[in-house]
């Protein structure tokens, strides 16, 4: 069986066909195919409209990324809630919407999501609440997917805060 045309007269595409363009960086086939996907009932329709909101935030188009994410985030079932999530607080620090910030980690403060407190240090770093910041950077656990990045804004903080020492020992430990 040959897949049916899809609306726009374009051959119909699958979350894999999408899948493979993202991951070869071919951004704007990738989005082409999970538009078609995501704006239609289906089995991949919530997957496809989570990537295509990432997809969306690595071409930069961050607002437009953002609708997506939002419409994963009112589902908190969905296996994408979280990331979900965490891309909003990124976007919101983004477009310096500190509140939308604020309302994400709220969220994602009630799912028990290994990314908090690193997202928590970079909402408060774009405060410029650096003393905030590093509490929420000192509290990644060792081992975490984000020790690294929280240590590289460790030291950034520690830039900003003009204690160029600490912010040295922040970026040896990062290198070691």
């Amino acid at each position: 069986n040959l897949p049916q045309p899809s609306s726009l007269g374009a051959p119909a595409r699958s979350l894999t066909d999408a899948e493979v363009a993202y991951s070869l960086g071919d951004y704007d086939t990738a989005a082409n195919a999970l538009f078609d996907l995501a704006s239609r009932p289906g089995p991949d329709r919530e997957p496809a409209t989570y990537y295509l909101g990432e997809t969306l935030y690595q071409k930069g188009d961050r607002g437009a990324a953002r609708a997506y994410f939002t419409a994963i985030a009112q589902e908190p079932a969905s296996k994408y809630y979280q990331p979900s999530l965490a891309r909003l607080v990124e976007i919101a620090i983004a477009q310096q919407d500190l509140t939308a910030g604020d309302d994400a980690i709220a969220k994602l403060a009630g799912t028990g999501s290994p990314q908090l407190p690193y997202l928590r240090g970079k909402l408060a770093f774009a405060r410029q609440h650096y003393d905030e910041a590093l509490d929420a950077f000192g509290s990644v656990p060792k081992g975490s997917p984000y020790e690294l990045q929280a240590l590289y804004y460790t030291g950034a903080t520690q830039v900003a805060k003009q204690e160029l020492a600490k912010a040295t020992d922040a970026f040896t430990d990062l290198i070691g």
